[in-house]
């Protein structure tokens, strides 16, 4: 049986090994979000009579909501996780250990069998590996959003450039 739990620890440590992973990728993305927000924030305001309704407003307004819906995802990503409903007892996950009594979590604890102890662990590696992988996915979205919203800031510059409206233009 300890090879069993074993087995158990170091998959716990590969699941909290790529939560971290998702945690600071996506503390890089919403880096990333802030400093694209704030390039947006700042080429509009450089331009002159800026018009949303021009091929370059249009493309700088789908690049501030690529670029929202990026952050918000982002936030989504490390916010914190609940626990898992559907357990059996639950008994082992971090919100419910922490409204529980110390003594009487130690007697719960002393009176599981080893088929208890398993199941509560498969249990809890079931739902970091749910979590772990839904945190990939909507890192994998922010991601997209990101480049989205840079490629159409990118195209949108590049038309103000070509049509001569960011040449010559300062800060009011």
């Amino acid at each position: 049986m300890n090879t069993v739990f074993e087995f158990t620890k170091l998959s716990f440590e590969n699941l909290n090994r790529h939560i971290r992973m998702a945690d600071n990728k996506a503390k890089f993305i919403l880096s990333l979000d802030l400093a694209v927000i704030s390039g947006l924030i700042t080429l509009v305001f450089q331009i002159k009579d800026f018009d949303f309704m021009s091929v370059p407003g249009a493309l700088l307004a789908l690049s501030f909501v690529c670029i929202f819906f990026s952050f918000i995802s982002t936030i989504f990503i490390i916010s914190p996780i609940v626990a898992y409903k559907c357990a059996t007892s639950e008994m082992l996950y971090w919100s419910n250990i922490e409204k529980q009594d110390k003594d009487n979590l130690a007697i719960l604890y002393k009176n599981l069998d080893e088929d208890q102890m398993m199941d509560e662990l498969v249990d809890q590696i079931y739902f970091y590996s749910f979590h772990a992988s839904e945190k990939y996915r909507k890192v994998k979205t922010a991601i997209y959003l990101t480049f989205a919203a840079v490629f159409c800031a990118i195209i949108a510059v590049l038309v103000l450039v070509s049509s001569h409206s960011l040449v010559g233009t300062t800060i009011n």
